[in-house]
């Protein structure tokens, strides 16, 4: 009976499919963010949600405590122009874009590993890219955030209002999950070299 009961930690067809669905999930999901939310929010012409830096004061804080300007502050901006409306979506949309891109080389890595071939020269550069995207994808995504902010400042503080470039995204979980995948991807390119050792042999 016990040799019946389905291994938990054997890769089989239910992990395959399960992942497979999240993975679509996901990149749907992504895409909705970051491109199908805007787009309807632009067709509707509904005030543009973000967020900007600012200068703001708060007269109820307690203990000699202060707001130290500028902070980041989520607004909503009525009538936005196009440009306003395109620098608000850049940062969500390309992170869509990294999301579908990551997902998709993940899915063709788990058709390999559904076929019971997974050390494959192409698995190799399909991890190598993913932890490129990863980590300069992250990068990417903050710098965009941080002249998307730049851009959107005179929406709230006037044309004279403060354009403050400053970097809020965190890079040591994305650069440690590139340096694990990058690890991984090395794992694998040893295994494709013994498998071509051992064919080169028969």
């Amino acid at each position: 009976m016990a040799a019946d009961r389905r291994d938990l930690l054997t890769f089989d067809r239910w992990d395959h499919w399960g992942l497979r669905g999240i993975l679509w999930l996901l990149s749907l999901g992504a895409v909705a963010a970051g491109f199908v939310v805007p787009v309807v929010q632009w067709v509707t012409d509904r005030a543009l949600i973000t967020t900007v830096r600012t200068d703001v004061s708060a007269a109820d804080l307690t203990r000699g405590a202060t707001v130290t300007n500028p902070v980041s502050v989520p607004v909503a901006v009525a009538e936005p122009s196009v440009s306003e409306r395109l620098w608000a979506a850049a940062p969500d949309a390309l992170t869509a874009l990294l999301v579908v891109i990551v997902a998709r080389l993940l899915l063709r890595l788990l058709a390999d590993l559904r076929g019971g071939d997974v050390f494959l020269d192409r698995n190799v550069r399909r991890l190598e890219v993913i932890a490129f995207l990863i980590g300069f994808g992250a990068v990417a995504v903050g710098l965009v955030d941080a002249f998307a902010t730049m851009a959107l400042a005179p929406a709230v503080n006037g044309q004279s209002g403060t354009s403050t470039f400053v970097w809020e995204i965190t890079l040591y979980p994305w650069l440690t999950t590139m340096f694990i995948v990058g690890a991984v991807a090395q794992a694998f390119r040893h295994g494709a070299r013994l498998r071509a050792d051992a064919e080169g042999l028969v």
